[in-house]
């Protein structure tokens, strides 16, 4: 597999007063005279975001903003790769059940930052394409009727860049919508060598906080409305007790209950006796805390992980 080309410096900038140039492996704090589209004020990372940050399309993964690690809630964490480099900025899947997609792409183009120093933000539209013209396609799959998306798992993602190869994020942007799939035959496609379900290796406490050490993670927290409307700094804890009577009302009458939304772990620690993952989400920063999570350890499931 061929070397991609480094990252070429990018300019993200939040207001006529600051920006930041993230090098290959670095970032330089500047001066600038300029506002950005995003956001019109420099944010507070110690504060929720004070407006809604809006998203155009197509998109692809920018880096991180340097500053994000500033703000207590993660430096309060025991471990968190906020601010370490191999994570991109908080994006938005939008109305496109993608999540899968979005999740199992930062954790590859993590690792690849992590172990061989690359930058490779790998594409998530390109999977979302053509996964099932790979892939059997599963018979009780439902696509939804605006952008033709489909639920799935980060696994099937890692299973399509063991077999097939994913192209970069910029040459096969994010549309939030399922179109044709196509090939792109002037570009590189990026492998792993496999992944691992958590389970399987039968990991304790312990040793999936080495793991975590090592590299960002993939898993599962239940798609309830109180996840979905989770905002602050509070541990999320899991299903209210109406949610979670609602769900056996469903499974009594063997009607479909709420699925699984897909989460990428990037730290943990403990707070008032209460353990915890720090997850980042896809859902735009004005989710969470900045588009990030702490989530009680046994919300989150089904974690597994990609290996080069």
């Amino acid at each position: 597999m061929e070397e991609e080309d480094q990252e070429k410096p990018t300019f993200i900038t939040h207001q006529g007063t600051y920006c930041y140039m993230v090098m290959p492996f670095g970032v330089k704090i500047m001066r600038a005279t300029y506002q950005s589209s995003k956001m019109s004020s420099l944010p507070d990372y110690n504060k929720l975001p004070v407006e809604k940050v809006t998203v155009t399309r197509p998109s692809w993964s920018l880096p991180e903003d340097p500053l994000l690690c500033t703000a207590d809630f993660f430096k309060e964490c025991a471990w968190s790769w906020v601010g370490k480099g191999c994570l991109r900025a908080v994006e938005d899947q939008g109305k496109c059940c993608a999540c899968w997609a979005f999740i199992g792409a930062e954790a590859i183009t993590a690792l690849y930052y992590i172990k061989l120093q690359k930058v490779k933000p790998l594409s998530k539209q390109q999977v979302i394409n053509c996964l099932y013209t790979k892939l059997e396609e599963p018979k009780d799959i439902k696509y939804c009727e605006t952008t033709k998306c489909f639920p799935s798992h980060y696994n099937k993602y890692y299973k399509f860049a063991i077999e097939e190869g994913i192209y970069s994020d910029k040459s096969y942007p994010y549309v939030e919508k399922r179109n044709e799939c196509h090939n792109l035959p002037s570009e590189e496609k990026t492998k792993i060598k496999e992944f691992k379900r958590v389970e399987d290796l039968k990991l304790d406490k312990g040793e999936i906080e080495n793991l975590i050490r090592q590299q960002p993670i993939s898993g599962c927290v239940k798609n309830v409305r109180s996840f979905k409307k989770h905002t602050g700094k509070d541990i999320y804890k899991g299903p209210t007790k109406l949610e979670i009577h609602f769900e056996n009302a469903l499974k009594r009458k063997n009607e479909p209950t709420e699925g699984r939304h897909a989460v990428l772990i990037v730290g943990f620690g403990t707070e008032n006796g209460i353990e915890y993952y720090l997850i980042k989400n896809s859902w735009g920063v004005n989710w969470g805390y900045w588009g990030y999570a702490r989530v009680e350890r046994s919300v989150v499931t089904s974690l597994s992980f990609p290996e080069l």
